[in-house]
């Protein structure tokens, strides 16, 4: 037999949290594209260069390059001042 369910309020609050997310990305970077990958956003120039990745369920900005370390602290303080909790920025990379 075909069980056929709903989304739970969990799952609906989570991907309100993400929508949110995405737009005050949108907001923050109106040059930039901004995707939601699943269960991460991703926010890079058009030319796909320099990108960085927002991990929602975890507060977490994840950048692979110095030079993006700017715009991921200009954005986690978005998310903190729009009340989304508290912002860590990772660097993955070797300095």
């Amino acid at each position: 037999m075909v069980k056929i369910i709903g989304l739970s309020r969990e799952t609906v609050k989570d991907m309100e949290r993400v929508e949110r997310l995405v737009a005050i990305a949108k907001e923050t970077f109106p040059t930039y594209m901004v995707h939601n990958i699943g269960s991460f956003i991703g926010v890079y120039r058009e030319d796909k260069s320099d990108n960085f990745y927002v991990i929602g369920y975890r507060n977490e900005i994840n950048i692979a390059t110095p030079s993006k370390l700017e715009d991921s602290v200009k954005l986690a303080t978005a998310y903190e001042r729009a009340g989304l909790g508290e912002f860590t920025v990772k660097k993955e990379y070797r300095e």
